[in-house]
Order: C-alpha cells, then structure tokens, then sequence
C-alpha cells in the first residue's frame, strides 16, 4: 500500500505557487504590442515565417449569419471534422472567434482556417463562414514568456474577450 503525505502535497503546490509569482514578478513590460493581419479566406496569406511563440485573436468584421451558424451546426453533427468548442459566454461578443497560443503558428493558422488536417479541433472556417468574409488574426508575440506566464496571458485575454468558440486552459 502506498500513503500520501498531505504534507508533501502541499509544499510542492507551494513551490510551484511561488515559482509562478517569481515569473509574474520577473515578466517586466508595460505595453504589449498586437500585430494583425486581415484576410478573407478566398485568399488566406502565407504565414509559414511564423515561428514564433504567439497568443492570438480571430475575429470578423461583422456579426456571424443565421445562414453561417446554421452550416456550422449541420457540418458539426456530420462528424467528418472537429471543431473548436462553442462558447455559450462569448455570445455577448459576437466578432471575436477564439482565442489560442501556438509555438510556429502557421500550421494553427491553417488548421484555423480548414486548410490542414481536419480532425483537429479547430474553427475550420472555411467549411462554414462566407470565403468572402474579411478575417483578422491579431497576435502578440511572446518568445520570452515562460509557458507558465503564457498561459496566464491568454487566459486573461479570453476572459476579456469572451470569444464565441473555444476554452479556457483548466489545470
């Protein structure tokens, strides 16, 4: 039989407390800078230099139609793809889509998009959203973060943003 100290579980969840505010602490900027690139998906960019480790944003310029939900909820229940969890909180916020981190974005990018490997949990955009519909991928480069502070960064950028698919990181 093999005990647990209670002990033991605590001061180890104490260290990696401590460990995370030590890099809160140590992640010094005051200002983030978002980029953005805006596309519609009849011509989706070449984003393969996107190396870097990245929080981004999608969003549309206009609210998504019943014409464009309604393709979603039948492609959906076809089962032949996976797509990104819909979120019930971000229905107050019509224009964001989701929100990720990614290290060498480009292949996220075009999972994102439906170009790349269609079971992926991902927005697959191109099998339910108009192609001619103006996308914006907003991103924010963060090589320097410990993934620890990434996490945190994108969980406070999705809660801010209440995006309409996609979930927050639980551990």
């Amino acid at each position: 039989m093999h005990t647990i100290s209670l002990t033991t579980i605590k001061a180890n969840e104490i260290s990696r407390l401590n460990k995370l505010i030590q890099s809160l602490e140590d992640f010094k900027t005051d200002k983030i800078l978002v980029k953005s690139v805006s596309f519609s998906l009849k011509d989706v960019p070449n984003i393969e230099t996107w190396d870097n480790l990245i929080i981004y944003y999608f969003e549309i310029n206009e609210k998504l139609t019943k014409h464009e939900l309604d393709r979603f909820w039948k492609d959906l229940e076809s089962e032949w793809r996976k797509y990104a969890k819909q979120n019930r909180a971000g229905m107050e916020n019509e224009n964001i889509l989701y929100v990720g981190s990614s290290h060498g974005f480009w292949r996220r990018f075009k999972e994102h998009c439906g170009l790349w490997y269609k079971w992926t949990y991902s927005l697959q955009m191109n099998t339910w959203i108009d192609t001619s519909r103006v996308i914006t991928v907003n991103y924010i480069i963060v090589d320097n973060v410990f993934e620890n502070i990434l996490q945190l960064l994108e969980d406070a950028l999705y809660d801010e943003l209440k995006p309409l698919f996609g979930k927050k990181w639980k551990k």
